[in-house]
């Protein structure tokens, strides 16, 4: 749940690119100058640490609204992830990669 509370803080940054796609006539260049913009936008949110803590909070304020343990929700035990049925031991099968 927490998760779509962050990923709601993302997509406003998207939103602007994904009208702009979606009309039925689009201008080229200022799509160009929007995905840019839009990646540029998305680097710094992930590479500054501040604008990063406050999405975090604001996420952590979004999940208290709805009674939601942030703690609780971080320490949920998930299913361990199984490995691949693809990857195995036998020689007839496998593949190397050069």
């Amino acid at each position: 749940m927490l998760w779509l509370f962050f990923m709601v803080n993302v997509t406003r940054v998207t939103h602007a690119l994904t009208s702009h796609l979606q009309e039925k006539r689009v201008d080229i260049i200022v799509a160009i100058d929007i995905i840019s913009t839009t990646l540029k936008l998305i680097q710094n949110m992930r590479n500054d640490d501040a604008t990063m803590i406050n999405m975090i909070q604001q996420t952590v304020q979004s999940a208290e609204t709805f009674d939601i343990d942030v703690d609780i929700e971080f320490q949920r035990p998930h299913k361990p992830r199984q490995k691949s049925r693809r990857i195995n031991d036998n020689p007839h099968t496998s593949v190397t990669l050069t």
